[in-house]
């Protein structure tokens, strides 16, 4: 099953982008591997992005990838202190941490992250192919981040459970301002670690 959500832009700081949302997916694979497919969808002016550039090679394990933009996601078993952060960089380049309670003993997951990559895709002017269009800077743009997080050496994630998800964004502009966007946010500034953002209920996974 596949569900598709939409992202909240935090109040106190404006974006470009129009909307951000995201399609997530759970699932067990056969010989019993666990899945978590993510896809952000991003809408709005990609020229005025600070976007990370691809280096080649393929994706790297990197930290404070949340310093520019960034796709992120917030997981852990309902009821259960302890989570999982996954960070998603445009470059390509990935990020996964456990945290044993709120901010704390935050340590390297045991995760690998496949199929990592940004693309994005300028919609036509009646008339014109998608060709021409890739250069119009100045119309709608669509960017997307995609993910395949494999979770299945977190034994601590039981299939049998329900998941609690928080998705978040990291939008930085080439004006230099940021955006944080949520599925919810808490009072104050924003803090994709509180509890108010794990606010997606996955049910117990069915095997593809």
């Amino acid at each position: 099953m596949t569900i598709r959500v939409p992202l909240q832009r935090h109040p106190d700081f404006p974006c470009s982008l129009e909307r951000i949302e995201v399609e997530v997916a759970r699932t067990i694979g056969r010989g019993g591997a666990r899945k978590l497919l993510l896809t952000y969808f991003a809408e709005g002016p990609m020229r005025t992005l600070v976007l990370p550039r691809w280096r080649g090679g393929g994706g790297k394990r990197r930290d404070e990838l949340w310093r520019t933009t960034c796709f992120e996601a917030f997981l852990r078993v309902e009821g259960e202190p302890d989570y999982y952060e996954f960070n998603f960089a445009p470059s390509r380049d990935w990020a996964a941490y456990r945290f044993t309670g709120y901010r704390e003993g935050m340590a390297p997951a045991r995760v690998d992250a496949d199929e990592v990559q940004w693309a994005q895709m300028h919609p036509p002017r009646p008339g014109e192919s998608y060709s021409s269009a890739e250069h119009d800077d100045y119309g709608r743009t669509h960017g997307w981040q995609r993910a395949e997080v494999d979770l299945s050496q977190l034994m601590d994630l039981p299939v049998d459970r329900p998941w609690r998800l928080g998705l978040s964004a990291v939008i930085e502009e080439q004006n230099g301002r940021k955006s944080y966007w949520a599925l919810a946010h808490p009072p104050g500034a924003p803090d994709f670690h509180h509890e108010a953002c794990f606010a997606l209920e996955l049910p117990a996974a069915r095997a593809a």
